[in-house]
């Protein structure tokens, strides 16, 4: 059913017919990003108050694994139990985490929440782009993803310093009691807004996919234990352990009549499959700016916490902002050309931060993010929307929901790429030298511009692909 016309505005598009379910799916994508950025806000209180701070890392690293497992596990749960089901008992598993969280004695008890709480929001983010194909035209998905954008983007405004504040005048745990009322109202705009579609008996009557989603959940974890050691040749291992346990998932799942993933995902052969390499790339250098940038900026420039924070924010509100203005394009060529331009400014922001941390430049690296960031904002959208047309019928529901896994998995390998080669190039917890930290991390940054450039050549041979696909059809 796609009823959502493609010369909509956004007010149209927001308040008219469809309204409620374009609030309702923007509502499951902040569960996850306001949740995100509270719990990186307050981790190191929660271990503060209740102790074992060497599971500090545990907190994102046991939702992420959760996350990424059910995510993946998401169009198959929809095939069983339908869209609204599906996302009505996972919103319940997500508030369950919540309380879990929010009373917990001890530090095991906030690690099963989290875990609760990863599992409830893996399925929702991945859904909540899937769901989108079964109620928009295809025209109307980029305008959705352009505000999902705007909410990741409100939440990294918000997010620190809502939980900061309440945890400051109140208590952390207030502040995961929040997520139970969020949940809560989330479960009666489903109720309201998202139809329950049905699938044939014979389609749905397969077995759970359970090796390969402990492949992913492994894969996931051992990514996340690089982050643990101290070796970085250990580091080295584990990431590879994670890659050869990927690709044996993937391997299994093209010969299953159950897909977790879509047939030819991550093929050099298929417009499909490198639209996923193309978005998988453009995410992996993300985590160089994220996790360094406040670092680096607080202690060479000597700048408070709130700002080198806001300062690696710039790419969240450039890229909300980019998604927003491009939403409403609807020329194939136009979308084909800000496919070609995201991806070139994306490494161009690169060499421009990487210039300038070499030569000492606070503006250059403000200017790089920002470019980054608006580079993403412009492209992304409609990188997944041909992802989704070069799919089959049958897997479209399948390539859209994953779009989030995999930039969740990009996201996990390259914090973990980019802390091992820190590590190797001498970075440590006792470096507080600028100029031995500026040493420690021009690799990092040199190698995301290494990367930022094979996916701006995997961008242009997706699109390459995509128009000889476009002309034979």
């Amino acid at each position: 059913m796609q009823t959502v016309e493609k010369q909509e505005g956004y007010l149209s598009f927001l308040f008219g017919q469809q309204g409620l379910a374009v609030w309702t799916l923007c509502l499951g994508v902040g569960l996850h990003a306001l949740n995100w950025y509270m719990v990186s806000t307050i981790a190191p209180t929660m271990v503060s108050e209740l102790g074992k701070v060497q599971l500090i890392s545990w907190i994102s690293l046991i939702y992420l694994a959760t996350s990424v497992v059910f995510g993946s596990y998401a169009g198959y749960i929809k095939r069983q139990i339908g869209a609204r089901t599906a996302l009505l008992l996972f919103a319940m598993i997500f508030a369950l985490g919540s309380l879990m969280v929010s009373i917990a004695p001890n530090m095991e008890t906030v690690l099963l929440g989290r875990a609760l709480q990863g599992i409830g929001e893996g399925l929702i983010l991945s859904l909540s782009y899937g769901v989108a194909q079964d109620l928009f035209s295809g025209e109307a998905t980029p305008k959705l993803f352009g505000l999902f954008a705007f909410v990741y983007a409100f939440s990294a405004a918000v997010g620190p310093v809502f939980s900061g504040t309440l945890t400051e005048l109140l208590s952390w745990r207030l502040a995961f009691s929040v997520n139970i009322a969020f949940a809560l109202l989330y479960i009666l705009l489903l109720r309201q807004s998202i139809p329950n579609k049905k699938f044939n008996h014979s389609e749905t009557a397969t077995k759970a996919p359970l090796l390969r989603l402990t492949l992913i959940g492994a894969a996931i974890l051992l990514i996340g234990l690089t982050s643990s050691v101290k070796s970085v040749w250990i580091a080295g291992w584990l990431i590879l352990c994670a890659f050869i346990l990927f690709f044996l998932c993937f391997k299994l799942d093209h010969k299953q009549e159950n897909k977790l993933f879509p047939s030819q995902i991550f093929w050099f052969s298929s417009t499909l499959g490198l639209g996923f390499w193309s978005l998988f790339l453009i995410t992996l250098p993300m985590a160089s700016a994220y996790i360094f940038i406040p670092l680096y900026t607080q202690v060479f420039y000597g700048v408070s916490i709130t700002v080198a924070g806001y300062i690696s924010t710039i790419i969240s509100f450039s890229w909300s902002f980019t998604a927003i203005m491009t939403g409403n394009i609807t020329a194939e060529k136009l979308k084909s050309f800000l496919i070609f331009l995201g991806t070139l400014s994306q490494f161009l922001g690169f060499t421009l931060l990487f210039a300038g941390v070499y030569f000492d430049w606070l503006l250059a690296i403000v200017i790089g993010l920002f470019m980054i960031g608006s580079a993403l904002g412009a492209c992304w959208a409609f990188i997944t929307q041909k992802i989704v047309k070069s799919a089959n019928d049958k897997e479209q529901d399948l390539a859209a929901s994953q779009v989030p896994v995999i930039q969740t998995i990009a996201n996990a390998v390259g914090a973990g790429l980019v802390g091992a080669i820190a590590s190797f190039n001498g970075l440590s917890e006792e470096l507080t030298a600028p100029i031995l930290l500026k040493s420690a991390l021009l690799p990092v940054f040199s190698a995301s511009v290494v990367v930022s450039l094979i996916a701006a050549s995997v961008g242009l041979w997706f699109l390459l692909r995509n128009s000889d696909a476009s002309a034979e059809r």
